[in-house]
């Protein structure tokens, strides 16, 4: 009993060990998936602020766009020269950023964050893998299990062969438990990251995969009425209120169309206006400007 307990209180020792350096392994895959994600959005940000620079017809060496350079240092908080500080104080003075100038640098502002998120990941993957290799090494130097055998051993010289039997045959089924236990959680690790690469694999088919979405709303038809508190007909406020609610749920599909699908060209338009008592009129089916009017626009997700 005395040459188990010494065995197994090192074994349990060890047990632990292993559980502890499982956890670090687990959170350095977790900083790695926060690393992959800031990365494609990071990605994703330095791409718009391409697309917006040709949209208005710039390039690098042009004067906004140096300019720009100009007021990233300042978001920044970056040391400048006094030609760099007077410049800034010029295009102050000439009214404050440009459009496209104002809406690169919330995109800038942006990809400074997930530079951020990248850093941090990259950090804290370096600390817990330090922590890894810190924990193996002291595990080899001080080699508890070879130490613990030696004194089992000690113990075992005075006793029965009975015993060293049954020493044996139990710390080899506690070994043999344990690789089993291993063997399946590895088993199941590799199947479950099997099914994620073909899950990421598939999304990938999908998005590659062209796709024409064609969506018929027709909250804004009449009647429309009830989407306005305490209307008893249809009108133009009755019609704004409609439009509002399709509006607040657009978005939902949107944000879901980005997440699975990336870009997409969106055209949302109607095949006819409508009368509110324009001339006397009323909804359509009639030649009137207010029918002929056909809304209509166009953009990128």
């Amino acid at each position: 009993e005395k040459a188990m307990k010494i065995v197994t209180d090192v074994w349990a020792g060890d047990r632990q060990l292993d559980e502890s350096l499982d956890e670090r392994r687990s959170k350095i895959r977790e900083l790695e998936d926060t690393m992959k994600e800031a990365s494609s959005n990071l990605k994703w940000a330095n791409e718009e602020r391409a697309a917006l620079r040709e949209k208005y017809g710039l390039t690098e060496d042009s004067p906004e766009e140096q300019d720009l350079r100009l007021l990233e240092k300042q978001a920044d908080n970056k040391p400048m020269t006094e030609e760099e500080q007077e410049r800034l104080a010029e295009i102050q003075k000439a009214g404050g950023p440009t459009e496209y100038q104002k809406h690169s640098l919330e995109l800038y502002k942006t990809a400074s964050v997930y530079k951020q998120e990248i850093e941090k990941a990259k950090e804290g993957i370096g600390k817990e893998s330090a922590a890894i290799n810190s924990t193996k090494q002291g595990r080899l130097k001080k080699a508890p299990m070879v130490k613990a055998a030696q004194n089992a051993e000690k113990v075992l010289d005075a006793a029965r062969d009975e015993i060293i039997g049954m020493l044996y045959d139990e710390a080899k089924d506690h070994i043999d438990e344990e690789m089993e236990e291993k063997k399946e959680a590895a088993d199941k690790k590799a199947e479950k990251e099997e099914e994620e690469e073909e899950k990421i694999e598939k999304r990938k088919e999908e998005k590659e995969k062209k796709l024409f979405l064609y969506l018929n709303i027709d909250a804004i038809h009449y009647p429309n009425y009830f989407y306005l508190e305490g209307a008893k007909h249809d009108s133009i406020a009755s019609h704004a209120a409609a439009l509002r609610y399709v509006d607040a749920e657009l978005g939902r599909l949107f944000e879901k169309w980005k997440e699975l699908r990336d870009k997409a060209f969106v055209i949302c338009c109607s095949d006819h206006g409508t009368c509110y008592g324009e001339d006397g009129c009323q909804f359509h089916g009639i030649n009137h400007p207010s029918v002929n009017t056909v809304p209509y626009k166009h953009f990128l997700l």
